[in-house]
């Protein structure tokens, strides 16, 4: 009964999650425990029900990509690092797939858009925090449709980037407080759903608020 060691995987050519290895899961396929870098100029298709501990794109000159295809999903334990590349693009792309993390990071920021999350019809639910700290500009998250962000931590704090909502939802479900940020993001629903005291509250003014679609106020109690 030893216990499995995390394994730290680098995908250093383009294929499928199911192709991956060196992990820790059947076959060295990444699972829960392992660390998985995506190198320069990779893309991987994640087309299989993923795991893994922390995924890092690294911040080099060709951009990379993870893309997860629909109905799928890709569970990140810990954190999802997305660095700007300096040549091309970072890309996460949910699409119609699912996506859950402990936090999402872009790093490494510039002022040219060159790393980005994009869903369509998918889910994205992180428990911490999306941020952009460190960017003046170049970050991205792009909703091509009705799909949701469920965050319970900061909505893209600190630095600038471009959220763009489309017909989405952004679901601040926290457990802890958590402001609407006062910025020219474009929302388009806003659903409230904070099971913490402080609960989650605007920015500035609702009229500094770009929202499209309608903020919904949840019964942190119901249920419970």
């Amino acid at each position: 009964g030893t216990m499995a060691m995390a394994a730290n995987v680098t995908v250093t050519s383009t294929r499928v999650w199911s192709a991956i290895t060196g992990g820790s899961g059947p076959g060295g396929v990444p699972n829960s425990t392992d660390n998985v870098t995506i190198n320069s100029g990779v893309t991987v298709t994640v087309d299989v029900t993923a795991n893994c501990n922390t995924l890092i794109f690294l911040s080099t000159s060709a951009g990379s990509a993870v893309n997860i295809n629909s109905g799928i999903s890709l569970t990140v334990a810990g954190a999802v690092t997305i660095p700007r590349a300096s040549n091309n693009n970072n890309t996460l792309g949910v699409g119609a797939g699912n996506l859950t993390s402990a936090s999402i990071a872009f790093t490494n920021g510039g002022n040219t858009s060159r790393h980005s999350l994009t869903l369509t019809s998918g889910t994205v639910t992180v428990t911490g925090n999306i941020d952009w700290t460190s960017c003046t500009g170049s970050a991205l998250i792009t909703v091509n449709g009705a799909g949701t962000i469920n965050v319970g931590g900061s909505f893209c704090s600190g630095g600038t980037g471009t959220f763009t909502a489309s017909t989405g939802t952004v679901n601040f479900n926290g457990s802890v407080a958590q402001t609407i940020p006062n910025t020219t993001y474009n929302f388009n629903n806003i659903n409230i759903n904070n099971t913490s005291a402080a609960g989650a509250t605007l920015g500035g003014a609702v009229t500094a608020i770009n929202i499209a679609g309608s903020i919904t106020v949840g019964d942190a109690s119901a249920g419970s």
